[in-house]
């Protein structure tokens, strides 16, 4: 029923949709390195100094992934992905880019919301994610029912801002119960410490290999 109301509004139906699927679809990939970070935050969140040392790591993940989409998202290195790796047609390109430009600024959001979702799950709070999570929906419903009524439905764009308004929401809540629990962390736990952001390479790379291995 949603969908047949955006078709219904929007005066390129095709165009917003598959603008808005590819460019989601390419978004939500190069997500994954910063997906295994809650792991990470799962399995050594026990003390501050290990949780600082995953925001390190977190850091230099996020940057590396954040070039890598504006190289896609604003040269014309995203013209051959697009066309060639997705085979979206020449038309759709330029619509497909403007979608990724919007979704590219998820990944400092979401950078940030699983080191917290990661401590939260090591210390079985997940009640806060399950609420976060509800929270994101209905404020996305919320803004797609304003969008269509007010007929901005043309431009997948649209979409990209409705998705990233979910996820800061999601982010605010995991963020203000995470920072609670991290202050309740000890400064260093001994043998779990991790002192050092390369510690976690031998555990973080077989995560990300197995990820991208599950996705391909």
């Amino acid at each position: 029923m949603k969908l047949d109301r955006i078709i219904r509004f929007s005066k390129h139906p095709s165009f917003t949709l598959s603008s808005y699927a590819v460019a989601v679809s390419l978004c939500l990939l190069l997500e994954t390195p910063l997906t295994a970070v809650r792991q990470m935050t799962t399995k050594f969140g026990y003390d501050r100094k290990s949780v600082h040392s995953i925001g390190i790591l977190c850091t230099f993940v996020a940057v590396a992934v954040l070039i890598i989409g504006w190289c896609i998202g604003l040269t014309p290195v995203g013209n051959l992905v697009f066309q060639y790796v997705f085979g979206v047609s020449p038309v759709l390109i330029e619509p497909t880019k403007n979608v990724f430009q919007v979704l590219t600024l998820l990944y400092i959001l979401v950078a940030v919301r699983n080191i917290y979702q990661g401590l939260i799950i090591n210390k079985h709070r997940t009640a806060w994610m399950t609420f976060s999570s509800s929270i994101r929906i209905i404020v996305m419903l919320i803004a797609s029912w304003f969008l269509i009524r007010a007929g901005w439905t043309n431009d997948g764009r649209v979409g990209a801002a409705i998705f990233i308004a979910g996820i800061l929401i999601e982010l605010v809540v995991t963020f203000l119960e995470g920072r609670v629990l991290k202050r309740k962390l000890p400064p260093d736990n001994g043998e779990q410490t991790i002192h050092h952001a390369k510690h976690l390479l031998p555990f973080y790379l077989p995560l990300l290999y197995s990820a991208w291995c599950w996705l391909s």
